[in-house]
This record gives C-alpha cells, sequence and structure tokens, in this order.
C-alpha cells in the first residue's frame, strides 16, 4: 500500500502545482502512518472519479476542511462527508525536485479508507486529503 502511496501522492502533489497530472511519486521516501498531523501549508482535497467515458483527478468542490486533520475528524466536498480514518505521513530521504520537496520534509495524505490512497484500487470514487507540507504529531 505505501509504494502506491508515494505514486497517488506523487501524482496528487503534481496536480496541485501544475494543474496537471505530471508525474509518480518518489523512490526514496519513508512512509508512516500516524494519528495526527499539522498542515504547513493549505490543506488540498483531491477527488479521483473514473466515469463512463472519462477518468477525472482534480479538486474537491465545495470542500470545507476539518478544523484539524486527526484520526476521526471530518470534512465534506460536494454535500459528501468523510471521518478521517487513515493518515499516511511521507518523509523524504532524498531532494526530490520535480516536486519541490527537499530531503527531511513531509508531505501527507489522509483518506476515509486505505482504499481512497490505492491509485491501482478498483473504487469508482476516491476522496483524500493531501498536504503538501506537514508535520506528523503523533
Amino acid at each position: 500500500m505505501m509504494g502506491l502511496f508515494r505514486t497517488l501522492a506523487g501524482l496528487s502533489f503534481g496536480l496541485v502545482l501544475s494543474g496537471v497530472i505530471c508525474g509518480v511519486g518518489p523512490a526514496h521516501a519513508r512512509d508512516v502512518r500516524v494519528s495526527a498531523v499539522s498542515n504547513l501549508v493549505p490543506i488540498k482535497c483531491l477527488v479521483y472519479s473514473e466515469g463512463w467515458f472519462s477518468t477525472i483527478m482534480g479538486p474537491c468542490s465545495n470542500f470545507k476542511a476539518p478544523p484539524r486533520i486527526v484520526l476521526g475528524t471530518s470534512f465534506s466536498e460536494s454535500g459528501n462527508e468523510h471521518t478521517i480514518n487513515v493518515i499516511v505521513a511521507t518523509q523524504m530521504e532524498t531532494d526530490y525536485p520535480e516536486m519541490s520537496i527537499k530531503a527531511g520534509e513531509w508531505y501527507c495524505a489522509a483518506a476515509e479508507t486505505e482504499a481512497d490512497l490505492d491509485s491501482n484500487g478498483q473504487q469508482k470514487r476516491r476522496t483524500w486529503l493531501f498536504i503538501p507540507k506537514c508535520v506528523p504529531l503523533r
């Protein structure tokens, strides 16, 4: 799951920076499951939807951020309520200039289920929070 998370987070970060999917996640990173993180930059809500004619990945509409990124807190988008049950923090072991992340820095993702973070999953719709710069708290 963690290798897939890096791919997904890399795609997410590329999307956040450029508005399009522009790469895959870093090979030199360390993933950790945590119960809380602090965001150093605004939280991004992303949605993946695979429809009959198209595949869409982009920002959530009508996003209401949670007050904190902690297990058990909720966020909403497009009228859908989501409870955070999974938080993964990834620390870069080397610089990754393609994502403007330096060695030692963290980026995080939070979602309702692990499947929401799985880029190879079978779900038709996934929603997750992406925090390009974060600090794991516990």
